[in-house]
């Protein structure tokens, strides 16, 4: 079967080209094809299609070209801001032009959409063939507040790398001491990302003497000005809180084989949303296939991993004070290594190789 794969693609730096480079070495009975999404056209000889972000002219020859083709399927990773025009909807040039089924996999699906968007999101819906979607809470939602047939949605679990595991004890690389806790706290720098929360959280355990450090692994994306804002902010925060010996910031996007090296050398995870309704992601996943535990704040996808897990998931209201409570109390039940087992051994069955084998069961369905 012969599939195209709409999306963003590495060496792109966002979680979506991330999530569809990884599936594709899970999609072994397919012949794959790639139509990137980009600012302007890439020499790579690996994209068979390529769609300016912002130019709907683009969007309508690609459109005209795959409808030519002899492929059996296009397969649409969606995000709001990897499409062009007002909140993205230059995906409808797609979503109505294209006359193959279309099977369109939702990265993020909320709540608290403005009009625009709620409608945008029934029009996704609506067109595509089937849709797959990354948690339960999403599923519901698509069902009983945008009244999308539950026939048409597939959850498939976020996937992760098939690793092996090691305990943390093992690897000094940021330790000063050998009981000092590493923590790590990763992703693209904007607001909701709530990283305040986690440095004020690190200052709260230092002022109980635990001993500990931070990992801040992040930088902005240049298309967006916040993120330019926010990243000053929290350089600034953490010279207020005098936090400079005890974080240390990776300011840049790092390869994937680098970024396991980077959770294999912390003991812990932390992520701190500020969102409540925020329903997707790519590093909890990837953390705990590591077999590294998180703390988090109680946003819906922390919720929703906490019941597919057994004792690596450990969830706070939004705020810092209790989120450093929960590391103190949490390390006086278990030890890391009882931590770091029960977060290995609880992700065996999401590798890629398993999410590649239920996308492909779904493009057969499809596919006349």
């Amino acid at each position: 079967m012969k599939i195209l794969h709409v999306s963003t693609f590495p060496p792109t730096h966002c979680g979506i080209a991330s999530y569809v480079a990884n599936l594709l070495t899970g999609l072994k009975n397919a012949d794959n094809y790639y139509c990137n999404m980009c600012y302007s056209p890439q020499e790579n000889q690996l994209y068979d299609y390529q769609i300016n972000i912002n130019d709907i002219h683009s969007y309508h020859n690609a459109v005209k070209n795959i409808n030519e083709s002899d492929l059996d399927l296009v397969s649409i990773q969606h995000e709001y801001g990897i499409f062009g025009g007002d909140n993205g909807e230059l995906v409808l040039e797609l979503l109505n032009g294209i006359k193959l089924p279309i099977v369109t996999t939702l990265h993020t699906v909320r709540l608290d959409y403005n009009k625009k968007q709620k409608w945008l999101l029934k029009e996704i819906c609506n067109l595509s063939t089937s849709l797959v979607v990354l948690s339960l809470t999403s599923k519901q939602y698509l069902i009983e507040k945008f009244n999308i047939p539950e026939k048409k949605i597939k959850f498939i679990f976020h996937g992760v790398s098939d690793l092996s595991f090691e305990y943390s004890s093992n690897i000094e690389k940021y330790r000063d001491t050998k009981n000092q806790l590493i923590f790590l706290t990763a992703g693209h720098l904007r607001p909701p990302k709530g990283y305040e929360i986690s440095i004020q959280a690190l200052k709260i355990l230092l002022d109980k003497k635990v001993d500990c450090k931070l990992l801040i692994l992040g930088t902005f994306q240049q298309q967006f000005e916040e993120g330019k804002a926010y990243f000053r902010f929290l350089k600034n925060f953490i010279d207020d809180l005098k936090l400079n010996d005890n974080v240390i910031w990776i300011d840049q996007f790092i390869e994937q084989s680098k970024f396991y090296e980077l959770i294999r050398a912390c003991d812990a995870a932390i992520v701190s949303y500020t969102e409540p309704f925020h329903n997707s992601s790519g590093f909890i996943p990837d953390v705990l296939a590591i077999g590294r535990p998180v703390f988090c704040t109680s946003f819906e996808y922390a919720n929703f991993i906490k019941l597919k897990t057994n004792n690596c998931i450990f969830i706070s209201p939004f705020s810092a004070f209790s989120l450093a409570q929960n590391i103190i109390d949490t390390y006086k039940i278990y030890t890391v290594q009882e931590l770091q087992k029960n977060a290995y051994e609880s992700s065996r069955n999401w590798t890629w190789k398993c999410v590649g084998e239920e996308y492909q069961i779904l493009f057969k369905k499809y596919i006349k």
